[in-house]
């Protein structure tokens, strides 16, 4: 199957979507969607160092408790977000590509603007030897430059589990 630009609906569900994670307790240091040249899907990348504390089997556990409570937006379920280290090639890659940009509501970007990152071509990255994701600038919300500290890192991991946990009983 051929690469397909995000829908409009597809780009507000990833806006709400940080929104959720921000609400429970996660400030992620990027996010953006990219299409899965293996699942022939789109896909939302979440670059979190939480991911880094907790590990990839509770991070997805603590997802999908907050997908079957309805923490966060139905429309982005935990099997189309593929869930990383800010720490990985990939995570450097984007952040040096897109120069430390936030498209939210605004733009904020030394070099890019909306027009520009909506006109350019799909950039092509592997995450690993088997994953192969194309990222488009309209696709992404999030890339932050500055690392959070330990303390920070752990508060976040904690915040995030308990407001999970608490609100989903």
């Amino acid at each position: 199957m051929a690469y397909r630009e995000l829908s409009l609906d597809q780009i507000n569900s990833g806006k709400l979507f940080l929104l959720n994670l921000k609400s429970l307790g996660m400030n992620p240091e990027g996010m953006g969607w990219a299409w899965d040249k293996d699942a022939e899907a789109h896909t939302l990348l979440l670059f979190t160092s939480v991911f880094d504390r907790l590990g990839p089997h509770e991070i997805y556990d603590l997802l999908f408790l907050a997908y079957r409570k309805q923490l966060t937006t139905p429309d982005v379920p935990p099997t189309r977000i593929y869930v990383t280290s800010p720490k990985t090639t990939l995570y450097q890659c984007m952040a040096q590509l897109y120069n430390r940009i936030t498209v939210f509501d605004h733009v904020v970007s030394e070099t890019l603007d909306r027009g520009t990152l909506r006109g350019m071509d799909a950039v092509t990255f592997s995450a690993d030897q088997t994953q192969n994701f194309q990222i488009f600038g309209g696709g992404i919300y999030l890339l932050e430059g500055a690392k959070p500290s330990k303390a920070s890192i752990s508060g976040q991991a904690k915040k995030f589990r308990e407001n999970i946990i608490k609100r989903a009983a």
